[in-house]
């Protein structure tokens, strides 16, 4: 077998033991649960940009829906600030493409909205999506409990 042959086996075993991994990691997904929520507390548009679909719709439990760019600016222009996101554990079903994830939980938020401090008990529902850069939140509600 020449060096050549030993290369081109080489790349053939990793890629595909690259593809036959599955899309699904919950662990991953959850990884990005919690991240989105440290974003949002931190301010951390560089983070959303990444954890946000493009096509995002977040619903607020007062029905106000905010899109990407007007959640980063709500966040940086100080109107909405969260202060802290207690959560519990996400329960997870899975899309039987395997690249798409439905999560809800229930969490306690205090936020200071337009200058006044609020807090709340809310069941947040979100859907994810798997992209070439990981999971994506691409829909979320909440409804206050």
């Amino acid at each position: 077998m020449t060096m050549k042959h030993l290369v081109i086996i080489t790349l053939l075993f990793f890629y595909s033991a690259a593809d036959g991994q599955e899309k699904v990691d919950a662990r991953s997904l959850v990884k990005s649960v919690t991240e989105l929520n440290r974003a949002l507390i931190m301010r951390d548009t560089v983070a959303l940009n990444v954890l946000l679909d493009d096509s995002i719709e977040y619903k607020h439990s007062n029905g106000w829906i905010q899109l990407k760019q007007g959640l980063k600016d709500d966040l940086y222009n100080g109107k909405i600030l969260y202060k802290q996101i207690s959560q519990s554990p996400p329960k997870l079903n899975f899309t039987e493409a395997k690249d798409t994830a439905y999560v809800e939980a229930d969490a306690k938020l205090e936020v200071i909205f337009e200058h006044k401090p609020v807090a709340m008990d809310l069941h947040i529902s979100q859907v994810w999506r798997y992209t070439p850069y990981g999971w994506r939140l691409w829909r979320r509600r909440s409804i206050k409990i």
